[in-house]
């Protein structure tokens, strides 16, 4: 995770990724893989040439990128005709009965893909609704409708409350008005459920220690518990910049400001070459 809260889970290498998500039996076979297209590929009179090209434009596209569905089409296509030109296809045709029930299964996954679509189009004008209210000032309105918004998303993505939390959040540094019970009650769905649900996930507990941050004008009895949900990052990953820096702010929120210049130097300790922590230094 950067010092912007972004946190990066692509290695933006197709085989990095391969090889720390699938382990050393999935990465073998996906080369086994590549090494029988090439074959195919290099045995084929007309088009091996392009298609042996074609695989090596996507094994140097796999050196940058991380697998899209662009990505896979391309090697899925390359695939299918390869193997049309090595293996004659011998496929007995199949009865109404099979054709029936395909067409069924098709029209009913479409038909659930659309309704799930239509729920998650339903939640995002909800949520933007619920943004433009509290930019409005109507606090009260924006609750009920993001709530709203996260009682018809929950089904399809399971930390749909931090959408409520990040909306508050973003709200409150931007002037919006919102009351302490207010603040409580976000913090307290998403402590638990999201985060209750598993406690050592940094990337959910990040969400909570930032937006307390926002929150600390509102309420600055959250301090003492900030703190405390620092050590707890610092707990789960300890030697992660974003930790010190996080810490320096709220030691410059609460006034003291010798401990956030001493926290911030912790930062550039840890990664010299990171340019914003020096930034931040020169503010504080």
């Amino acid at each position: 995770t950067n010092n912007s809260g972004i946190l990066n889970d692509k290695p933006h290498n197709t085989f990095v990724e391969l090889l720390a998500t699938t382990g050393i039996l999935g990465f073998a076979t996906y080369v086994v893989l590549l090494i029988i297209l090439f074959r195919l590929a290099l045995k084929q009179k007309d088009g091996g040439l392009f298609a042996a090209a074609a695989l090596v434009a996507y094994l140097i596209q796999g050196q940058f990128l991380f697998e899209t569905l662009g990505s896979l089409l391309l090697l899925a296509l390359i695939a299918a005709w390869l193997d049309s030109q090595s293996t004659p296809l011998r496929i007995k045709a199949p009865g109404k009965a099979v054709y029936a029930s395909l067409t069924g299964l098709s029209i009913a996954w479409l038909v659930y893909i659309g309704y799930v679509q239509v729920q998650l189009w339903r939640a995002d004008v909800l949520g933007y609704r619920a943004e433009q209210a509290f930019a409005a000032g109507n606090a009260n309105t924006a609750t009920l409708q993001q709530k709203y918004a996260a009682a018809i998303i929950s089904p399809y993505q399971a930390d749909s409350r931090q959408h409520y939390l990040n909306l508050v959040a973003r709200s409150v540094e931007r002037g919006a008005q919102a009351t302490p019970e207010q603040v409580r009650t976000s913090l307290s769905d998403f402590s638990s459920t999201v985060l209750a649900s598993d406690p050592d996930n940094y990337a959910r507990r990040l969400i909570y220690v930032e937006a307390k941050l926002a929150f600390i004008q509102i309420d600055p009895n959250l301090a003492p518990e900030l703190e405390a949900d620092i050590a707890e990052l610092f707990r789960i990953s300890p030697a992660r910049q974003l930790n010190h820096y996080l810490l320096s702010q709220l030691y410059y929120t609460t006034h003291k400001l010798p401990q956030a210049l001493e926290e911030m130097k912790k930062a550039i300790e840890l990664d010299p070459a990171a340019g914003e922590p020096y930034l931040y230094y020169s503010f504080l």
